[in-house]
């Protein structure tokens, strides 16, 4: 009897040292827009993955300083082995321009049913990302990239044609901004793309970038239906 004692506590033990120890780890981080521009609101999505389940949010806090995003996302994890995936998602409010380096921290910590759950105070994983925001609407680059616009005025409806001696035609997108900067579509063209938008009436401004690369021509079109 003594002996299946000592067996059952080695075993909730070993329970307990395998809870302590377990770490969740972040999958991956992305945010969207992908290329944010200063008037954007961003949002970060973070794939995460623990050992236990469940695996609820706890709380998140976030610190700017100069060009680094310092983020820290806490879960309270239960004490069923198995695999819990989630996605928090974090909200920045717009920045200025520049290249940003954000930094996530992961912290989890054991819920056994008799404490409150802290979310960890050491982490359990670490990633960062970086990530420029520009000004659409300023010049932020000596590339060029040469492109029409036809009809202009449209009403709506209008096609975008790439020069020939474009290179770098992968992942080119067209965004499409509002006079107040404000982004209306993102859109992956090819050599001759044509949109169909449902505008108002007024003036808008068309950007072809590449990745992260942002390309000075800065092109207006007026619809008029």
């Amino acid at each position: 009897m003594h002996m299946k004692k000592n067996t059952l506590a080695a075993v909730f033990l070993l329970l307990i040292s395998n809870l302590i120890l377990s770490q969740g780890t972040i999958n991956s981080i992305s945010i969207s827009p992908s290329y944010p521009s200063i008037n954007d609101t961003i949002y970060v999505y973070a794939d995460l993955q623990f050992p236990n389940s469940s695996c609820e949010f706890y709380s998140s806090f976030q610190n700017i300083t100069s060009n680094n995003i310092d983020i820290t996302t806490q879960h309270c994890t239960g004490m069923l082995t198995a695999i819990c995936n989630i996605t928090d998602t974090i909200k920045i409010h717009p920045l200025n321009t520049g290249t940003y380096s954000l930094n996530l921290t992961l912290t989890s910590d054991i819920n056994f049913g008799f404490a409150p759950c802290s979310g960890g105070t050491n982490a359990d994983d670490f990633a960062t990302l970086q990530f420029n925001v520009t000004d659409p609407l300023s010049v932020l680059d000596s590339k060029i990239i040469n492109y029409t616009i036809r009809p202009n005025p449209s009403n709506g409806r209008f096609n975008i044609s790439l020069a020939n001696n474009i290179i770098e035609k992968s992942n080119l997108k067209a965004f499409i901004y509002s006079l107040d900067g404000k982004l209306i579509l993102e859109k992956k063209i090819t050599s001759n793309t044509e949109l169909s938008l449902a505008l108002l009436n007024g003036l808008y401004f068309i950007q072809v970038r590449n990745g992260h690369k942002y390309f000075s021509e800065i092109k207006k079109i007026i619809i008029k239906n």
